[in-house]
């Protein structure tokens, strides 16, 4: 068989670590119809529209090394940082965040702490090497989802080559934690780091048992004041999903849940590569052509809970809730979510709900039947309650992943020799920070956290 490169010197634009994938898909394409050579020039074309850097650590370490010397010319010590961040917005680099709280070495506060706190970051090497690799890692993601590896037929929920740099990197984590002890200077006494990790909320299963604890009393303190509890399933309109399911069947769980069982894995002709978003309302708002990412599909499921909180706080409608980010098969993102209704507002919970997941394509095939799903939580069902918990837990921890997942992290755990246990691989996938576990009462409508798909935090 001919070699890609044979074929067609022209690759450059693929990711390396595609490369074979790309060869697979070619000479698969040519042996069903003779037609691997259009495969190629078309992925060859989404590559081009998705450029992913593939430096390796000394090349990274010295991007930061430059970026960190470009911003100390534009933006010296008493100079505004306008120049600076026109710098950062050129690299695509989101600008950093420092709180007005901060009180600075040398007692500086308010808006100058604040000030000198960004030109800090914005000069320093190491602040740049973590912006430079998280940068690389989501174009690389984002090139295997666009060429069509990530989803059920192939590679599911994340390509493997992100997933196996994942599962690296911890290892050599792990292996630094392991080498280290901490000394109580005033007992002389020796802990071994990684028992301290392991101790704390940093172990996938300290963070499942706190979750479920959380859930656990949040049902009974409810319960006691007559609320119902709603499960719900929410998801982004077609177009942040790049691949669907044809000819499949629909499978009810023991929650009422529905989930689309087997089919065909087939391109979504409604996904697009870039999304018009609307920032601001009435004659401030402004439209912007964005890169479609999970990230962004993240963002327009949050904005439109935002609105529903503004919508239920308007009306007076309480509402305690606790939700979770999860993927879909092509990488699109999803949210699962326990709510607590008083009986009298579960109506209008829902009627808000519909009309705010609705606002946007409302009219496309299967939005008013698949984009929100409300199942009724009965108490006296132990099998709910049950499939409820795992639902939540299982963005923890790995026993309660679907077979296929399970079967995929185990066979990268053989082939990179990381055989730790099916716990500790789970997090290379989901982060979870604890206060992202909190209920959030319909009192309180500060900002609260999620736990999102660590790649794209």
């Amino acid at each position: 068989m001919m070699h890609v490169a044979q074929t067609n010197p022209a690759y450059a634009s693929f990711n390396p670590a595609f490369i074979k994938d790309i060869e697979a898909e070619w000479q698969h394409h040519h042996a069903e119809s003779a037609n691997g050579e259009n495969y190629l020039h078309q992925q060859q074309a989404i590559a081009s529209r998705s450029f992913a850097s593939d430096k390796d650590e000394d090349g990274l370490r010295f991007s930061a090394m430059l970026a960190a010397s470009k911003c100390k010319q534009l933006a010296p010590e008493g100079t505004p940082l306008k120049r600076a961040f026109d710098y950062l917005k050129s690299r695509g680099i989101t600008p950093p965040i420092v709180s007005k709280q901060t009180i600075r070495h040398d007692g500086t506060t308010g808006e100058k702490a604040v000030t000198e706190g960004i030109r800090a970051r914005l000069c320093s090497e190491k602040w740049w090497l973590r912006k430079l690799r998280n940068q690389q890692a989501q174009q690389q993601e984002l090139q295997a989802i666009r060429l069509g590896f990530v989803n059920a037929g192939k590679q599911v929920y994340i390509s493997n080559h992100s997933l196996s740099r994942a599962l690296m990197r911890q290892e050599r984590n792990r292996e630094w934690l392991e080498s280290c002890d901490l000394i109580d200077v005033d007992t002389g006494e020796v802990m071994p780091m990684m028992q301290a990790v392991d101790a704390g909320i940093s172990n996938p299963n300290n963070r499942r048992n706190e979750m479920m604890l959380r859930i656990s009393d949040g049902e009974k303190f409810f319960a006691a004041q007559g609320k119902i509890a709603l499960f719900l399933t929410l998801t982004a309109p077609s177009k942040f999903h790049q691949f669907t399911r044809k000819a499949g069947y629909i499978k009810t769980d023991s929650m009422g849940v529905k989930h689309t069982i087997g089919g065909q894995i087939v391109q979504n002709p409604k996904y697009q590569e870039v999304i018009e978003w609307r920032r601001g309302r009435g004659k401030s708002a402004t439209i912007e052509s964005r890169i479609n990412t999970p990230r962004l599909g993240h963002e327009w499921l949050s904005v439109s809970w935002a609105r529903l909180r503004a919508a239920l706080k308007h009306k007076a409608i309480q509402c305690d809730f606790m939700r979770v980010t999860e993927p879909h098969h092509d990488g699109a993102t999803h949210w699962h979510c326990i709510a607590f209704v008083a009986e009298s507002n579960v109506r209008d919970f829902t009627k808000l709900l519909w009309s705010k997941w609705l606002r946007e394509d409302a009219d496309e095939a299967g939005a008013k039947k698949y984009r929100v799903d409300i199942v009724r939580i009965d108490p006296k069902k132990d099998g709910q309650r049950l499939t409820l918990r795992n639902t939540f837990q299982r963005t923890l921890t790995a026993h309660l992943l679907p077979k296929t997942l399970k079967v995929g992290l185990m066979l990268l755990n053989h082939q990179y020799g990381f055989m730790r246990g099916e716990q500790h691989t789970l997090s290379v996938r989901f982060s979870s920070p604890v206060d992202s576990v909190k209920w959030v009462s319909g009192a309180n409508y500060g900002a609260s956290k999620t736990v999102k798909t660590a790649l794209w935090n």
